[in-house]
């Protein structure tokens, strides 16, 4: 039963079936591997046993977001962002939401209420030189590329997109 995590999440919700962090871990074990509908139907699980888990519903919109079920990923992200208001990993996935829907501007400013709460969240800053790329101010990717790059240089992603940049 122990032979590998899914395992180890499936029988311990045979075990306690109304826990709710079995169903929020077998979701994000799922979303990892890229089964989405599977990973929603478990974040949802744990949602009904647990409706304030912010990270739940933020799940469960990256899950949509990647089936390209923008406007259901876009209901999670604000449910996640109405239990707590400042939860970055939700502000830099509407964030993302946002800049594939072309609205770059809208965008920055999830990234940076992402990054006024966790500014060392590398993800969001480097979502944010995209975004300020994408507006047409380069001076302004090219100095998040740089900052990303002064405090995480192996950080390849922000090195690609300051490439891009200049």
């Amino acid at each position: 039963m122990y032979d590998n995590l899914e395992s180890l999440w499936r029988d311990t919700l045979v075990k306690n079936p109304g826990s709710y962090m079995p169903h929020y871990n077998l979701g994000k074990l799922l979303l990892d591997r890229g089964d989405h509908a599977e990973a929603v139907a478990q974040f949802d699980l744990a949602l009904t046993r647990r409706s304030n888990l912010v990270e739940a519903q933020n799940s469960a919109g990256q899950a949509l977001l990647r089936m390209n079920r923008l406007e259901d990923a876009m209901a999670r992200f604000n449910l996640a962002l109405q239990i707590d208001p400042d939860y970055p990993p939700a502000h830099n996935n509407m964030g993302l939401l946002l800049a594939a829907q072309g609205k770059p501007e809208q965008a920055i400013e999830h990234y940076r209420s992402a990054l006024a709460k966790s500014p060392d969240f590398v993800e969001a800053q480097n979502n944010l030189g995209v975004a300020l790329s994408a507006t047409g101010d380069s001076a302004g990717a090219i100095e998040q590329f740089l900052a990303v790059l002064a405090a995480h240089p192996e950080e390849i992603t922000a090195r690609i997109n300051y490439a891009i940049a200049l």
